[in-house]
């Protein structure tokens, strides 16, 4: 879930940050400039860094996560 998060979002990230780089006009100018500087493509630039952060993020999460339980006395997530 949170990988397809992830990519549906980031065009739109990208649009808010181009805007916020204060080189004027518009959203719809800032989704411009991307779309010229490197096409339908010039969205998803950045994509695979922020989603190695994210499954990153989400392996240490679920890593803790079963060590607690087990630490606790707990079984561990998909043990019977």
């Amino acid at each position: 879930a949170a990988v397809l998060a992830c990519t549906l979002s980031h065009p739109g990230d990208m649009v808010l940050t181009e805007y916020f780089r204060g080189a004027g006009g518009s959203v719809a100018a800032s989704l411009q400039r991307i779309v010229n500087r490197g096409g339908i493509r010039g969205l998803f630039l950045g994509l695979q860094a922020r989603l190695i952060h994210v499954i990153g993020i989400i392996w240490v999460q679920l890593v803790l996560y079963d060590k607690l339980k087990t630490l606790l006395g707990l079984p561990a997530t998909g043990s019977h």
